[in-house]
């Protein structure tokens, strides 16, 4: 076995996740907890210590059976059928799991928040929102969400990634994949099966790999075009 090499400089590490890309990542490892087979969410409460006072994700409420209530989706159906009558949110949950007082905390969270969410967020008093994605920003919902949290005075931003997570967690990970033949990499790719809410990260990933290519080739263009036919955002 190899002997790990450490590094003697005395000088800190420069590719450490800020705070945003940590409890962002929380958010996204927690999601991976719902039982939900259309959409995977996770939201993260932390105090002003950026100290994490809880986690949630999206599902039915304590006690309530995963093989019992429905987990379809759709407007053809009745809504005691679907799961929107049931569901519980991921920033809800979080307020609701929570280990103290979510006063004046910050809400992390993948998806911006749904209208009763809003509300829920409002009267606990946390006085920051950071969301990743806004998939619903036209729906009636979400438009009366953004008039809750501007009225009540909370303040929302969107969480923008600072680093390469691919490099930062895998750092040995990139000279492995570059020296890949493309072709490779798309194979590998057709054979993994992505969620909903990941399709955008496949998406950034052929980007990222187009971006570092010196010179892009036929399957690196045949690697794009299988992203944006097959893991298109619907």
């Amino acid at each position: 076995m190899e002997e790990k090499t450490h590094n003697s400089s005395n000088v800190k590490r420069k590719n450490y996740l800020s705070w945003d890309e940590t409890f962002m990542q929380m958010c996204f490892l927690i999601a991976q907890r719902s039982k939900d087979p259309n959409s995977q969410v996770g939201a993260c409460i932390v105090d002003q210590n950026n100290v994490i006072v809880s986690l949630g994700y999206n599902g039915f409420p304590r006690g309530c059976s995963d093989d019992i209530l429905p987990w379809a989706r759709g407007e053809e159906k009745k809504y005691s059928e679907t799961k929107y009558a049931y569901v519980v949110h991921a920033e809800a949950n979080a307020i609701y799991n929570s280990n103290k007082n979510v006063k004046g905390c910050k809400l992390y969270s993948y998806l911006f928040p749904c209208n009763e969410c809003a509300k829920t967020i409002v009267q606990t008093g946390i006085v920051e929102v950071v969301y990743a994605e806004d998939f619903y920003h036209d729906k009636e919902e979400w438009v009366a969400s953004r008039k809750i949290l501007e009225t009540a005075g909370i303040k929302c931003r969107q969480y923008l990634p600072q680093s390469n997570l691919r490099e930062v967690l895998c750092p040995n990970e990139k000279q492995h994949t570059n020296n890949m033949p493309a072709n490779t990499q798309l194979n590998n790719l057709k054979e993994e099966v992505k969620p909903e809410e990941q399709k955008r990260d496949a998406m950034q990933e052929v980007i990222n790999f187009q971006n570092t290519s010196p010179t892009p080739k036929k399957p690196d263009d045949e690697l794009s075009q299988f992203i944006f036919e097959n893991i298109s955002m619907d």
